[in-house]
């Protein structure tokens, strides 16, 4: 990895360190977490390109591999070659978009990680379609499910309002209810 053309770093990224160590080689010895976690590649690709940390060449040096695998290893060596602001807002990327990211939210917790001041300021946009998705049908069910509508009434009434506290009722052979189990009711 010494072998780096078109490196961007320069003095002003080189002062940007992690607390304890450098980002490269936080990404180097966690190299087969990312490797076997990291699912979309696009989503990095695309956040590069829009910060331009990745060039058009860069782009397509790693989008020309056909496993996932393989993409994200040449992507952690050109990243790992432009230095310590790059290698941090791979991981910033990896922070931000939980939703692409979901597998390395354990692992972002376990090393502790909290973004820079200088790479706060740096946009991510979650483009993986499968979380955006998932974004969309979250905001539907939840506003689908805050209201419903009545049977008996031409009116939206809060969902919360219609239903009670009860986990559960019991009812015995003929279909009585006989017993409710419910929180706080001493049963």
């Amino acid at each position: 990895m010494e072998d780096c053309p078109g490196s961007t770093e320069n003095t002003q990224t080189a002062s940007i360190k992690p607390e304890r160590g450098s980002f490269i080689t936080l990404l180097r010895r966690n190299r087969e977490i990312l490797v076997s976690k990291v699912r979309n590649t696009q989503c990095l690709i695309d956040n590069f390109a829009q910060n331009e940390y990745f060039s058009q060449e860069d782009i397509d040096i790693a989008s020309q591999f056909h496993t996932q695998a393989d993409k994200v290893r040449k992507i952690l060596d050109l990243v790992e070659c432009k230095g310590e602001e790059v290698s941090e807002y791979f991981i910033y990327i990896l922070y931000t978009a939980t939703d692409a990211y979901y597998d390395l939210q354990p692992w972002l917790d376990e090393i502790g990680y909290r973004p820079s001041a200088y790479i706060q300021v740096k946009s991510v946009v979650n483009t993986d379609p499968v979380s955006r998705y998932t974004q969309k049908l979250r905001h539907e069910v939840g506003r689908d499910s805050k209201f419903i509508m009545s049977y008996a009434e031409k009116e939206e009434m809060l969902l919360q309002d219609t239903y009670t506290n009860c986990l559960m009722e019991l009812a015995n052979e003929a279909g009585e209810n006989f017993e409710r189990i419910c929180p706080g009711s001493g049963q």
